[in-house]
């Protein structure tokens, strides 16, 4: 947990690692380019989000659908994703789930800047497909991690957690943790701009 914590701090604040503390976070070690100014009117329900000043690598290769079927991750190219992070035996997951299928109605068709896409975490697919039935989830499109590949390289000591990747598939921003109301309606406008800033980013701006 210390380590996914560092880790965490260390996302936020583009501080430097040393060569041996690189070599242990493969999908994380390259600073991608500077971010650049906040996405403006950051609404207070947000507040646990931390956009950051330098966008990194993610690893999403690994990422399955609930039939097993690798992800083209072209599908999410030239858009905000928003990662929810998520597993059935998580009771914070439950109460978020509603609210994040609302976010999925509002931004996932055609034309969005931005895409809303939960990772379920649970190892067997046939557990995430009852829950989802039992719960009456069942339009909620999540992908899974299985083998938990993205434990070993990100902040993710606590479930849920959300990270924000650009339309090239670089982690941009994340909040942990069952830290907000993703049903008010301020965030949605929030959405929007970071859509707008990061679905085509800029990144010729050198990391800092």
């Amino acid at each position: 947990m210390m380590k996914e914590c560092v880790l965490a701090m260390t996302l936020a604040l583009g501080i430097g690692l040393s060569g041996a503390a690189q070599s242990a976070l493969p999908s994380f070690n390259h600073k991608i380019y500077n971010t650049g100014e906040q996405v403006a009117d950051k609404p207070m329900v947000m507040r646990d989000f931390i956009e950051m000043h330098n966008a990194r690598g993610f690893e999403m290769s690994h990422f399955m659908t609930l039939d097993g079927k690798k992800v083209p991750m072209k599908d999410l190219e030239g858009r905000l994703t928003m990662l929810f992070v998520w597993a059935t035996w998580n009771e914070p997951t439950k109460r978020m789930l509603p609210q994040v299928i609302d976010l999925q109605k509002t931004f996932n068709h055609k034309g969005s800047k931005v895409k809303i896409l939960g990772v379920s975490v649970d190892k067997k697919a046939k557990r995430v497909k009852n829950y989802l039935k039992k719960n009456g989830f069942e339009n909620f499109e999540t992908l899974q991690d299985p083998t938990h590949q993205m434990k070993g390289a990100a902040p993710l000591d606590v479930i849920p957690t959300i990270f924000a990747l650009d339309g090239k598939g670089n982690l941009v921003g994340f909040v942990r943790g069952y830290a907000l109301d993703w049903s008010d309606p301020s965030i949605v406008p929030y959405l929007e701009r970071m859509g707008e800033k990061y679905a085509h980013p800029k990144t010729d701006v050198a990391p800092k």
